[in-house]
């Protein structure tokens, strides 16, 4: 996980599953932008967070 403004990196995570991902996802509730590779198990795992559809940084819908 990368800082889109600073482009350092925040942290590695172990794994790309939707769980993990959901779990360190939520250690950040002001969470504003997403930028993300086409993985869908990230979009999952925004989408579980969230639970409605929104507009990423490349303008696809998550």
């Amino acid at each position: 996980m990368v800082d889109i403004e600073t482009h350092r990196i925040i942290d590695l995570l172990d794994s790309r599953d939707k769980e993990p991902v959901t779990q360190w996802l939520k250690s950040f509730p002001n969470l504003k932008v997403v930028s993300r590779d086409g993985s869908h198990t990230y979009s999952s795992a925004f989408q579980k967070l969230i639970q409605t559809p929104f507009r990423s940084v490349t303008g696809s819908t998550c």
